[in-house]
């Protein structure tokens, strides 16, 4: 296995509101709290765009799966109707590390004109572990990405799990918002053990309370190699010993829900190959940048494209 990943996995459904609809976005919301209400009322009044796999982690490996990898990922979902679609969405991705248990976990992306809202019901995801039984195949692997996960209990496996990983493993990281909020106190445990740790400057000022700049060296000096730290227009990639920025690509944008997790996938196909980190920046770009043009992961690029976009 070249590369196995870690995270919360979701059923992920997009559905576009019309302008002229009878019902507004406040309405369908106004009772949030069970994910079958409110697809309910979305299917009655709403053009569905996409469904399929969810989660920032997911995304990433489903992207490199795509771009040509073996990957694994290790992960939860429910012992439901949704479970067997969201693994059939995994295909090409080593699934021996996914679980069942109660409920999968659902996404859903309403576009109305410029605005949109994101919903998430965690469910299953919150027990995300591991067992004894599953290290042989964890150490199987050459890289290991440790994506977002929920507050609680998964942070507290991710930190378990250095315990009995290989030293020869690198370790990719990236905390999502919520557990940034945890703050560098919380997290230095991966993040010292992090070859590379993905943020954004959002993500930066949650961890450490410090600028975008001052708080990607605070993670440095607790332990990082590289801090990849994505704004809104550019990406800051900053070692001990180097700090540059690079533009992302422009493009048609039609949804950007994914475009930092393809951006992670787009670089670490680079950084596996051993190329520079100005080549890995540039490659993350391209494909996050490629990624947006469609709903979903239509548009995921597959090796042919990587090959072309590699020096």
């Amino acid at each position: 296995m070249d590369l196995l990943g870690a995270g919360s996995v979701y059923y992920e459904i997009m559905y576009d509101l019309p302008k002229n609809s009878n019902m507004s976005l406040e309405e369908i919301l106004a009772d949030s709290s069970e994910p079958d209400q409110i697809l309910k009322k979305l299917k009655d009044v709403c053009r569905p765009l996409y469904h399929g796999i969810g989660g920032s982690s997911a995304n990433t490996i489903y992207a490199l799966s795509r771009l040509g990898y073996r990957v694994g990922y290790l992960g939860i979902v429910g012992n439901d109707e949704y479970s067997k679609e969201i693994l059939s969405f995994f295909n090409g991705v080593d699934t021996r590390l996914i679980r069942k248990y109660e409920s999968s976990g659902i996404s859903v992306h309403i576009f109305h004109g410029k605005e949109s809202t994101y919903l998430k019901f965690p469910n299953s995801n919150n027990y995300l572990s591991f067992i004894e039984d599953d290290l042989p195949i964890i150490n199987s692997s050459n890289y290991i990405y440790l994506g977002p996960v929920e507050n609680g209990s998964p942070v507290n496996s991710y930190k378990q799990l250095l315990n009995f990983i290989d030293e020869s493993i690198y370790i990719f990281y990236a905390p999502g918002r919520e557990c940034a909020s945890l703050g560098l106190q919380q997290l230095g445990d991966i993040i010292s053990k992090a070859r590379i740790v993905f943020v954004t400057s959002s993500e930066v000022e949650l961890l450490t309370s410090s600028d975008t700049h001052d708080g990607c060296k605070a993670m440095i000096e607790e332990g990082a190699r590289v801090v990849v730290c994505m704004n809104d227009s550019d990406v800051s990639i900053i070692s001990r010993h180097s700090d540059y920025t690079l533009p992302f690509k422009k493009t048609i944008l039609k949804d950007n829900s994914d475009f930092l997790d393809a951006y992670i996938a787009g670089f670490l196909s680079a950084y596996v190959e051993g190329f520079d980190l100005d080549v890995c920046g540039n490659a993350g770009a391209t494909i996050a940048a490629l990624t947006s043009t469609s709903y979903g992961r239509d548009s995921y690029p597959n090796s042919k494209f990587l090959k072309n976009i590699l020096p």
